[in-house]
């Protein structure tokens, strides 16, 4: 069952080069994308914990960070780019029903 979380990192300016490594080199992350300099929206069928040892394991990641699962989309609002909200849309709660573009950005 397909999963959205937020992705938060605590590093100070941007989220970390290793953080982003680490999401490519996650097989069972299906698709992220960045938006904005400390977060990324990322899918996969993984709980969060399983989803965060899968990340650590995948790159040593130095600065602190924390995945939040979107459960609802209704729980969501705020200003982003339209791509943003296409992606976040997109997730149905189960088999993906259509794939955004771009499937991962950095």
């Amino acid at each position: 069952m397909s999963r959205l979380y937020v992705l938060i990192s605590a590093s100070a300016l941007s989220m970390g080069d290793t953080v982003l490594r680490a999401l490519d080199n996650v097989p069972e992350i299906n698709y992220w994308r960045s938006d904005f300099p400390k977060s990324a929206f990322l899918v996969t069928d993984l709980d969060s914990d399983a989803l965060v040892t899968a990340i650590r394991k995948a790159e040593p990641v130095p600065e602190p960070f924390m995945v939040f699962e979107i459960r609802d989309e209704g729980t969501v609002a705020g200003w982003a780019p339209p791509e943003t909200w296409s992606f976040i849309r997109s997730v149905k709660r189960g088999p993906w029903t259509h794939i955004p573009e771009p499937a991962k950005k950095i």
